[in-house]
């Protein structure tokens, strides 16, 4: 393994997810997804997989275009010849995770656990490799760019490159900004006279049920804050300039330790002994810049 790894194997690995991407249908996502899952499970805790990766040419670009994609826009649902398509960035605005319609569920938790996979992917790269954390400040890449020039799989030239830790704040920013206030429904009251003419007054309708909110999307939410929180934590450590970074553009640590410590609870319950333990040391990291 050694060895092909040295001559083909992670390029190769890398090269697939490439070509999954540039197809774009639900067989190649469903490749994308399995190329991730076997990347993240080669670099897990091991040096050599995670210098190979990040020595590729095309790898944080795949890396990074996955996670931008993910942000772009809402879905939409197009048809094309009989099969249910998703495309992104249709340039309505960012994603957050609890505003998907119901008839994209399926499509959005793929796209959902491709991009999870994609981010600890990263987070591992992070861990076993620390010169990743200055390449990442210094790597460019235009978050819309959809590989239209073929160019742009080893370095992007698109017209509007942007930091690749931008892209990774940009995702948690969005995350965790307030969601708006559920909508009362309302129906009009009698109309009163009130020194003046007739004025119709609104009150909350008793007879009709507010909008129904899934919680599933909101515990998606949270895992994604949570695990975006402890690379923003690894990525932080050891590197001065990823620390003013980051806390300028997310206004301190304090959301990052909430968040962390989150995601180090959801491990706990669920049994991920060596990412909860990863979490939990971020959090005392995260905590000590408090102070």
């Amino acid at each position: 393994v050694e060895k092909a790894r040295e001559e083909w194997l992670a390029e190769g690995l890398i090269a697939l997810g490439v070509c999954a991407e540039l197809d774009g249908g639900a067989s190649a996502r469903n490749c994308m997804q399995v190329t991730f899952r076997v990347l993240v499970s080669l670099t897990h805790s091991d040096e050599a997989w995670g210098r190979k990766v990040v020595e590729s040419e095309c790898a944080l670009g795949f890396i990074l275009r996955v996670i931008a994609g993910f942000q772009s826009s809402g879905v939409d649902v197009v048809k094309k010849e009989e099969e249910s398509q998703v495309r992104l960035g249709n340039g309505r605005g960012k994603m957050k995770v609890a505003e998907l319609k119901d008839g994209n569920s399926e499509r959005f938790t793929h796209a959902l656990d491709t991009l999870c996979l994609a981010l600890g992917l990263l987070t591992n790269l992070v861990q076993v490799f620390d010169e990743v954390k200055d390449t990442l400040r210094e790597f460019r890449i235009d978050p819309t760019c959809k590989l239209r020039k073929r160019a742009c799989i080893r370095s992007c030239t698109c017209l509007h490159p942007t930091n690749a830790l931008d892209i990774l704040i940009a995702l948690y920013k969005y995350q965790i900004s307030p969601s708006p206030s559920p909508p009362v429904v309302i129906k009009p009251d009698l109309p009163t006279m009130d020194n003046g003419p007739l004025k119709p007054h609104l009150k909350p309708d008793p007879d009709l049920d507010p909008p129904e909110f899934d919680a599933d999307t909101d515990s998606d939410a949270l895992f994604l804050r949570g695990h975006l929180a402890v690379l923003f934590g690894l990525l932080i450590q050891g590197s001065s300039a990823n620390k003013a970074h980051i806390l300028s553009a997310i206004d301190g640590s304090e959301k990052l330790v909430e968040h962390a410590r989150d995601f180090a609870a959801f491990y706990d319950a669920f049994g991920g002994e060596t990412e909860g333990r990863v979490a939990k040391e971020v959090v005392v990291f995260l905590e000590s810049l408090k102070t």
